[in-house]
């Protein structure tokens, strides 16, 4: 009986001494819980909605074009149209790129890209508003187009912008990367602003890899297209195009054949077309208005490697597509292709010597493209040059690189170029931006 006794009053302090643990154990978790839910936000500007990327199914291969007609190489001839003006719109000391311009509502200039001058840390989206300003003191007083306002958007890793659009409202719309937000290591990245720059909202598309926006259009419902690149989802990279509502809510999207798209426009009925990525060959991918690939045309770079990068619709219906070719010794050229409706090739012109980057159309008739050294090419609409000249200043012995990304003709006979510059010598900067006003002497 004393044995049964003293097993009983073991087994008695060993139920109440579990038990005492159990209740600790829950009030500590209950503790840590309510510890980690009062644990206060901090404020940044963090994307209002992650979508996540919902790739549609694997597109059937599309077929290629036919061998397109070669054309002779057309050195450009120099003439002398006239620069107004060049005004810095760097503010700082690192790196500061711009990819993208439009014309302001205000008749003035808006440009995006990317800063690691200042910012949230690592570089940052960057918007940059340019307004006439009168040089008193110098001969003439000239008027430049000087930095009005500059805003940057991000957080504490790196961010950019690509690409702008003009909203409606006045306002801007800026689509790049980020990677201080969104579901991976980079996400595309869409900011809204008001007109004058300040954030409205944020939004975030992509997947767990690296995902990014190259190019942006408004759509002709009110909403807007990005176009980029996707890892997410896909066994490589792919061309990835996401279609937004005016609030930034995707309504759909669409991966196709390409690496990536870099540039993207709207067609006559309500579609896109656009330039993909390929190595050693220009492509051009045509979507109807729900993101359906309707056709493509893949057209083989005529040198070692090529590479497109701007898209127009012509006045025909057709597309004018050009980017740069490279040959074996690491020369670039600019070609330009224009295609009739269906991307069947009309034509070809190769500029030798310096590669393009930009291309628009000029009051509806000719082209004019913009790319290395800052070079500005007008073409007539079978791609003869009429004029071109270079605004790079290499003649300066600080200056190492220029590059033109963008191209505006805000009026007949003017053009606006957004350049990049690196510099070095006894004060190297680093990549800074410049804006250069040209008039030039005819009517395309």
């Amino acid at each position: 009986m004393k044995k049964l006794a003293f097993t009983l009053a073991v087994v008695i302090v060993a139920f109440l001494t579990l038990a005492t643990v159990l209740a600790y154990n829950q009030s500590l978790s209950q503790s840590q819980i309510n510890y980690k839910e009062n644990i206060p936000s901090i404020p940044t500007l963090s994307p209002t909605s992650s979508p996540t990327l919902t790739p549609s199914p694997t597109p059937t291969p599309l077929p290629t074009s036919s061998p397109f007609p070669t054309s002779t190489p057309t050195p450009a001839p120099t003439t002398s149209p006239q620069a107004t003006g060049t005004t810095t719109l760097s503010q700082g000391v690192n790196d500061e790129e711009v990819y993208s311009m439009v014309q302001s509502s205000d008749g003035n200039n808006a440009l995006a890209g990317y800063t690691k001058s200042s910012g949230a840390g690592g570089s940052d989206m960057l918007l940059v508003k340019t307004e006439p300003r009168v040089m008193q003191g110098l001969p003439n007083n000239p008027t430049i187009n000087a930095v009005s306002w500059e805003k940057t958007y991000g957080g504490s890793l790196d961010d950019g912008a690509k690409s702008i659009v003009l909203c409606s409202d006045g306002g801007y719309l800026l689509a790049g990367f980020t990677k201080s937000y969104g579901s991976g290591a980079l996400d595309m990245f869409l900011v809204k602003t008001d007109s004058n720059g300040n954030a409205l909202w944020n939004m975030t598309y992509g997947g767990t890899k690296d995902d990014g926006a190259n190019s942006l259009i408004r759509a002709s419902d009110g909403g807007y297209v990005l176009a980029g690149y996707t890892n997410s989802g896909v066994e490589n990279q792919s061309t990835w195009i996401v279609k937004v509502d005016s609030l930034g809510n995707m309504q759909w999207n669409t991966v196709c054949s390409g690496q990536a798209a870099t540039s993207i426009t709207k067609t006559n009925e309500g579609g896109y077309a656009l330039t993909v990525e390929q190595p050693n060959a220009y492509e051009l991918v045509k979507l109807d208005s729900t993101g359906q690939v309707q056709w493509n045309q893949t057209y083989p770079a005529p040198s070692y490697s090529g590479r497109a990068q701007s898209v127009v619709q012509a006045s025909d219906g057709g597309f004018a597509v050009t980017g740069w070719i490279m040959d074996q010794t690491g020369s670039n050229s600019t070609w330009l292709l224009k295609t009739d409706s269906t991307g069947i090739l009309q034509w070809s012109k190769t500029y030798v010597g310096l590669g393009a980057y930009c291309i628009v159309q000029t009051n509806g008739v000719g082209y004019a493209l913009t790319g290395d050294r800052a070079f500005l090419i007008v073409t007539d609409s079978a791609g003869n040059v009429l004029w071109n000249r270079n605004y790079d200043s290499l003649s300066d012995p600080n200056i190492a690189f220029t590059r033109g990304y963008a191209l505006i003709q805000p009026a007949t006979n003017q053009y606006v170029i957004a350049m990049v510059q690196a510099s070095y010598g006894q004060i190297p900067r680093g990549l800074q931006t410049y804006v250069v006003s040209i008039s030039v002497p005819l009517t395309i």
